[in-house]
Protein backbone atom coordinates (compact mmCIF):
# COMPACT_ATOMS: atom_id res chain seq x y z
CA UNK A 1 0.00 0.00 0.00
CA UNK A 2 0.56 3.78 -0.44
CA UNK A 3 -0.37 6.42 2.20
CA UNK A 4 -0.24 9.96 1.48
CA UNK A 5 -1.44 13.01 3.68
CA UNK A 6 -1.09 16.11 5.03
CA UNK A 7 -0.59 18.07 8.45
CA UNK A 8 -2.48 21.05 9.48
CA UNK A 9 -1.16 23.16 12.86
CA UNK A 10 -3.81 24.43 14.21
CA UNK A 11 -2.13 25.70 17.40
CA UNK A 12 1.19 25.42 18.50
CA UNK A 13 1.10 21.90 20.43
CA UNK A 14 -2.32 21.19 18.26
CA UNK A 15 -2.28 19.27 14.84
CA UNK A 16 -4.71 17.78 12.78
CA UNK A 17 -3.76 15.55 9.91
CA UNK A 18 -6.17 14.15 6.59
CA UNK A 19 -4.26 11.13 5.05
CA UNK A 20 -5.60 8.66 1.86
CA UNK A 21 -3.96 4.92 1.66
CA UNK A 22 -4.27 3.30 -1.62
CA UNK A 23 -4.27 -0.46 -1.26
CA UNK A 24 -3.60 -2.96 -4.12
CA UNK A 25 -4.74 -6.73 -2.77
CA UNK A 26 -3.19 -9.50 -4.23
CA UNK A 27 -3.69 -13.24 -2.79
CA UNK A 28 -2.77 -16.95 -3.75
CA UNK A 29 -4.35 -20.44 -2.94
CA UNK A 30 -2.25 -22.84 -4.13
CA UNK A 31 -2.94 -26.33 -3.06
CA UNK A 32 -4.37 -29.98 -2.98
CA UNK A 33 -5.48 -32.44 -0.41
CA UNK A 34 -4.86 -36.04 -1.46
CA UNK A 35 -6.27 -39.53 -0.43
CA UNK A 36 -9.39 -38.49 1.05
CA UNK A 37 -11.48 -41.22 1.96
CA UNK A 38 -14.76 -41.24 3.74
CA UNK A 39 -18.57 -42.92 3.91
CA UNK A 40 -21.68 -40.93 4.66
CA UNK A 41 -24.97 -40.61 3.55
CA UNK A 42 -26.37 -37.68 1.62
CA UNK A 43 -29.89 -36.47 1.89
CA UNK A 44 -31.97 -36.46 -1.48
CA UNK A 45 -31.95 -32.66 -1.09
CA UNK A 46 -28.70 -32.04 -1.19
CA UNK A 47 -26.23 -32.86 -3.86
CA UNK A 48 -23.29 -30.88 -2.67
CA UNK A 49 -22.79 -29.72 -6.38
CA UNK A 50 -23.25 -32.92 -8.07
CA UNK A 51 -26.00 -33.58 -9.95
CA UNK A 52 -27.69 -36.63 -9.00
CA UNK A 53 -25.60 -37.86 -6.61
CA UNK A 54 -27.18 -38.96 -3.46
CA UNK A 55 -27.82 -41.70 -1.08
CA UNK A 56 -24.55 -43.46 0.32
CA UNK A 57 -21.39 -42.14 -0.76
CA UNK A 58 -18.44 -44.02 -0.19
CA UNK A 59 -15.07 -42.03 -1.29
CA UNK A 60 -12.21 -43.71 -2.04
CA UNK A 61 -8.34 -41.96 -2.58
CA UNK A 62 -10.03 -38.49 -4.39
CA UNK A 63 -8.66 -35.54 -4.28
CA UNK A 64 -8.95 -31.55 -3.75
CA UNK A 65 -6.78 -28.67 -6.22
CA UNK A 66 -7.21 -25.27 -5.85
CA UNK A 67 -4.69 -22.73 -7.67
CA UNK A 68 -6.21 -19.24 -7.47
CA UNK A 69 -4.86 -15.64 -7.52
CA UNK A 70 -6.96 -12.82 -6.00
CA UNK A 71 -6.32 -8.87 -6.82
CA UNK A 72 -8.52 -6.10 -5.57
CA UNK A 73 -8.27 -2.37 -5.49
CA UNK A 74 -9.21 0.73 -2.80
CA UNK A 75 -8.86 3.99 -1.48
CA UNK A 76 -9.00 4.04 2.48
CA UNK A 77 -9.57 7.62 4.34
CA UNK A 78 -7.49 8.54 7.34
CA UNK A 79 -7.54 11.27 10.06
CA UNK A 80 -5.43 11.89 12.71
CA UNK A 81 -4.88 14.71 15.79
CA UNK A 82 -1.95 15.12 17.63
CA UNK A 83 -1.42 17.08 20.82
CA UNK A 84 1.37 18.18 22.63
CA UNK A 85 0.55 18.71 25.93
CA UNK A 86 4.03 19.71 27.53
CA UNK A 87 7.49 18.95 27.07
CA UNK A 88 6.48 16.11 28.96
CA UNK A 89 3.03 14.33 27.66
CA UNK A 90 2.48 13.56 24.08
CA UNK A 91 -1.24 12.51 23.05
CA UNK A 92 -2.43 11.17 19.98
CA UNK A 93 -5.70 9.48 17.83
CA UNK A 94 -6.10 8.30 14.45
CA UNK A 95 -9.19 6.88 12.78
CA UNK A 96 -8.83 4.87 9.61
CA UNK A 97 -12.13 4.26 7.92
CA UNK A 98 -14.13 0.94 6.82
CA UNK A 99 -13.83 0.16 3.12
CA UNK A 100 -15.00 -2.06 0.70
CA UNK A 101 -12.38 -4.24 -1.43
CA UNK A 102 -13.57 -6.52 -3.93
CA UNK A 103 -11.20 -9.31 -4.72
CA UNK A 104 -11.46 -10.98 -8.29
CA UNK A 105 -10.46 -13.98 -8.40
CA UNK A 106 -7.99 -15.59 -11.78
CA UNK A 107 -8.38 -19.30 -11.35
CA UNK A 108 -6.76 -21.85 -13.20
CA UNK A 109 -7.86 -25.19 -11.14
CA UNK A 110 -10.66 -25.56 -7.94
CA UNK A 111 -11.85 -29.16 -8.47
CA UNK A 112 -12.82 -32.36 -6.25
CA UNK A 113 -11.99 -34.85 -8.32
CA UNK A 114 -14.56 -37.94 -6.55
CA UNK A 115 -13.84 -40.83 -7.83
CA UNK A 116 -17.31 -41.73 -8.16
CA UNK A 117 -19.33 -42.09 -11.10
CA UNK A 118 -16.91 -40.48 -12.83
CA UNK A 119 -18.07 -36.78 -11.50
CA UNK A 120 -15.96 -34.15 -11.03
CA UNK A 121 -16.85 -30.16 -9.88
CA UNK A 122 -16.30 -27.09 -8.64
CA UNK A 123 -15.51 -27.38 -4.72
CA UNK A 124 -14.86 -24.12 -3.06
CA UNK A 125 -17.53 -21.75 -4.93
CA UNK A 126 -15.92 -18.11 -3.75
CA UNK A 127 -12.79 -19.16 -5.63
CA UNK A 128 -14.64 -19.39 -8.65
CA UNK A 129 -13.02 -17.90 -11.81
CA UNK A 130 -14.05 -14.22 -12.19
CA UNK A 131 -16.04 -14.12 -9.41
CA UNK A 132 -15.45 -10.61 -7.07
CA UNK A 133 -15.38 -11.71 -3.35
CA UNK A 134 -15.68 -9.10 -0.84
CA UNK A 135 -13.04 -8.67 1.73
CA UNK A 136 -13.76 -5.07 3.69
CA UNK A 137 -11.19 -3.45 5.49
CA UNK A 138 -12.22 -2.38 8.71
CA UNK A 139 -12.36 0.79 10.43
CA UNK A 140 -9.94 1.02 12.88
CA UNK A 141 -9.88 3.37 16.03
CA UNK A 142 -6.18 3.93 17.26
CA UNK A 143 -5.57 5.91 21.05
CA UNK A 144 -1.54 6.44 21.61
CA UNK A 145 0.28 8.29 24.72
CA UNK A 146 3.78 9.26 25.32
CA UNK A 147 5.79 10.65 28.56
CA UNK A 148 8.90 11.54 28.27
CA UNK A 149 10.39 11.59 32.42
CA UNK A 150 13.72 12.69 31.15
CA UNK A 151 14.79 14.14 27.25
CA UNK A 152 16.59 10.36 26.33
CA UNK A 153 13.76 7.96 27.92
CA UNK A 154 10.38 7.91 26.23
CA UNK A 155 7.57 5.57 27.46
CA UNK A 156 4.70 4.87 25.02
CA UNK A 157 1.45 3.26 25.26
CA UNK A 158 -1.37 2.55 22.52
CA UNK A 159 -4.72 0.69 22.25
CA UNK A 160 -6.39 -0.04 18.76
CA UNK A 161 -9.77 -0.86 18.14
CA UNK A 162 -10.80 -3.28 14.54
CA UNK A 163 -14.59 -2.71 13.97
CA UNK A 164 -14.34 -6.34 12.44
CA UNK A 165 -17.98 -6.92 12.90
CA UNK A 166 -18.89 -4.22 11.11
CA UNK A 167 -16.60 -5.29 8.27
CA UNK A 168 -18.57 -6.97 4.93
CA UNK A 169 -16.62 -10.35 4.23
CA UNK A 170 -17.49 -13.20 1.68
CA UNK A 171 -20.18 -15.26 2.50
CA UNK A 172 -21.24 -12.99 5.88
CA UNK A 173 -18.33 -14.17 7.84
CA UNK A 174 -18.84 -11.10 9.79
CA UNK A 175 -21.98 -12.51 11.53
CA UNK A 176 -19.44 -15.12 12.70
CA UNK A 177 -17.64 -12.27 14.90
CA UNK A 178 -18.41 -11.73 18.72
CA UNK A 179 -16.91 -7.98 18.51
CA UNK A 180 -14.06 -6.38 17.09
CA UNK A 181 -9.81 -7.08 17.62
CA UNK A 182 -8.66 -5.45 20.41
CA UNK A 183 -4.78 -4.50 21.13
CA UNK A 184 -2.76 -3.19 23.69
CA UNK A 185 0.70 -1.91 23.38
CA UNK A 186 3.83 -0.30 25.17
CA UNK A 187 7.09 -0.01 24.69
CA UNK A 188 10.08 2.19 25.93
CA UNK A 189 13.21 3.96 24.14
CA UNK A 190 16.25 4.89 25.85
CA UNK A 191 19.12 7.47 23.85
CA UNK A 192 22.01 5.70 25.97
CA UNK A 193 24.62 8.22 24.24
CA UNK A 194 24.47 10.40 20.95
CA UNK A 195 25.05 7.14 18.65
CA UNK A 196 23.27 4.65 20.40
CA UNK A 197 19.58 4.45 20.55
CA UNK A 198 17.51 0.74 22.82
CA UNK A 199 13.96 -0.26 22.79
CA UNK A 200 11.55 -3.09 24.07
CA UNK A 201 8.39 -3.20 23.65
CA UNK A 202 5.24 -5.41 24.22
CA UNK A 203 1.68 -6.17 22.70
CA UNK A 204 -1.18 -8.08 23.34
CA UNK A 205 -3.88 -8.78 20.74
CA UNK A 206 -7.32 -10.08 21.44
CA UNK A 207 -9.96 -11.39 18.62
CA UNK A 208 -13.15 -12.71 19.79
CA UNK A 209 -13.94 -14.98 16.83
CA UNK A 210 -16.61 -17.69 17.21
CA UNK A 211 -16.04 -21.76 16.42
CA UNK A 212 -18.14 -21.43 13.18
CA UNK A 213 -15.58 -18.84 11.84
CA UNK A 214 -12.19 -21.08 12.12
CA UNK A 215 -11.35 -23.28 9.48
CA UNK A 216 -8.30 -23.77 7.64
CA UNK A 217 -8.69 -20.92 5.37
CA UNK A 218 -9.69 -18.28 7.42
CA UNK A 219 -8.30 -18.16 10.97
CA UNK A 220 -6.89 -15.95 13.79
CA UNK A 221 -5.54 -16.41 17.12
CA UNK A 222 -5.01 -14.32 19.94
CA UNK A 223 -1.44 -13.49 20.98
CA UNK A 224 1.28 -11.92 22.81
CA UNK A 225 4.24 -10.27 20.80
CA UNK A 226 7.35 -8.88 22.90
CA UNK A 227 10.08 -7.05 20.82
CA UNK A 228 13.93 -5.41 20.92
CA UNK A 229 15.32 -2.92 19.23
CA UNK A 230 18.72 -0.85 18.41
CA UNK A 231 19.46 2.47 16.70
CA UNK A 232 23.09 3.36 15.78
CA UNK A 233 23.56 6.59 14.69
CA UNK A 234 26.26 6.40 11.93
CA UNK A 235 26.21 10.34 11.18
CA UNK A 236 24.30 13.13 11.90
CA UNK A 237 21.65 12.02 8.83
CA UNK A 238 22.30 8.60 8.90
CA UNK A 239 21.32 5.63 11.38
CA UNK A 240 20.66 1.64 11.39
CA UNK A 241 17.75 -0.37 13.14
CA UNK A 242 18.21 -3.62 14.18
CA UNK A 243 14.65 -5.34 15.84
CA UNK A 244 13.60 -8.69 16.82
CA UNK A 245 9.68 -9.85 17.37
CA UNK A 246 8.61 -12.78 18.97
CA UNK A 247 4.89 -13.70 19.21
CA UNK A 248 3.22 -15.96 21.56
CA UNK A 249 0.04 -17.08 19.92
CA UNK A 250 -2.64 -19.09 22.05
CA UNK A 251 -3.47 -22.81 20.62
CA UNK A 252 -7.60 -23.01 19.92
CA UNK A 253 -8.91 -26.29 19.80
CA UNK A 254 -12.37 -26.72 17.70
CA UNK A 255 -14.77 -29.45 17.40
CA UNK A 256 -17.28 -29.61 14.63
CA UNK A 257 -20.30 -31.87 14.35
CA UNK A 258 -20.23 -33.14 10.73
CA UNK A 259 -22.15 -35.91 8.65
CA UNK A 260 -19.90 -38.42 10.28
CA UNK A 261 -19.39 -37.80 13.75
CA UNK A 262 -17.18 -34.83 15.65
CA UNK A 263 -13.96 -33.32 14.48
CA UNK A 264 -11.46 -31.32 16.27
CA UNK A 265 -8.84 -29.01 14.71
CA UNK A 266 -6.28 -27.79 16.21
CA UNK A 267 -5.04 -24.45 15.68
CA UNK A 268 -1.77 -23.08 16.41
CA UNK A 269 0.76 -20.81 14.61
CA UNK A 270 4.55 -19.21 15.79
CA UNK A 271 6.33 -16.20 14.56
CA UNK A 272 9.57 -14.61 14.37
CA UNK A 273 10.60 -11.71 12.64
CA UNK A 274 13.92 -10.25 12.12
CA UNK A 275 14.00 -6.82 10.68
CA UNK A 276 16.72 -4.73 9.00
CA UNK A 277 16.46 -0.25 8.35
CA UNK A 278 18.09 2.19 6.95
CA UNK A 279 17.22 6.05 7.61
CA UNK A 280 18.59 8.91 5.79
CA UNK A 281 17.18 12.47 6.89
CA UNK A 282 17.33 14.95 4.14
Amino acid sequence: HITAGGTYKVLDNLSVSLGLRAVYASNNYNGFVEDVNASYDIPANATYGFPGLQGSVNLKDNSISLNCDQTGFTLQPIIGIDWRVNSHWNLAAKFEAPTKLKLKNKTEMNTFAAQMAGQEGNLLGQFADGRKVREDLPGILALGGQYAPVKSVRINAGWNYYFDKQCKKEGNKQDLIDKGTMEVNAGVEWDICKWLTVSGGWQSTNYHLSDDYMNDLTFNLSSNAVALGVRLRATERCTFDLGYMHSFYQRRDVITTTAVGQKTDHYYRTNRVFGLGVNFEF
